[in-house]
Order: structure tokens, then C-alpha cells, then sequence
């Protein structure tokens, strides 16, 4: 981060697995992208491996569980940080 007086300011922070739409929050519309392939695999054409968080070459319950379990986190993105 940039310091500046009392405060940081933080150039940018990766959201953990779940945030398919890269709009800074893991949130339904990431919930509904993965459950919309859900049962896909690998060598379909509906499968997507970036939708695949556990990289198994399945969309199964486990990539659904990964996402989820960071329901309602949010990018902190040039914040300044106290």
C-alpha cells in the first residue's frame, strides 16, 4: 500500500474463490453463474474452469460450497485503511 499522513491506502486485494463475475463482490449472481453449469464437466461445452474452484474437472457441490462459504465478501479496493 501507499502511505500517506496517518492512513493506507491499499492498491488492491484478490477476493478469495467465488467471485466468477469479477464485479468485487462473491454474491447471488456469482451463486448463479456455478449452479447454471452445475453437473458440467470437463470436455463440455457448457463447462468453465474458472467456475470450477476446486479444479477437479467437475461443477459440483464442492465448487458451490468453495463459493458460498465467501458469500458476502466484498473487494477492498483503494481504501484508505486507518
Amino acid at each position: 500500500g501507499v502511505v500517506s499522513g496517518n492512513s493506507t491506502v491499499l492498491s488492491s486485494v484478490t477476493l478469495p474463490a467465488g467471485d466468477l463475475n469479477d464485479d468485487d463482490f462473491v454474491n447471488i449472481q456469482d451463486v448463479t453463474l456455478v449452479t447454471g453449469i452445475f453437473g458440467s464437466q470437463s470436455g463440455d461445452a457448457s463447462y468453465n474452469a474458472n467456475y470450477d474452484l476446486n479444479s477437479d474437472g467437475y461443477i459440483s457441490i464442492q465448487d458451490v460450497t468453495m463459493l458460498t462459504g465467501h458469500f458476502g465478501w466484498i473487494s477492498v479496493t483503494n481504501v484508505p485503511w486507518p
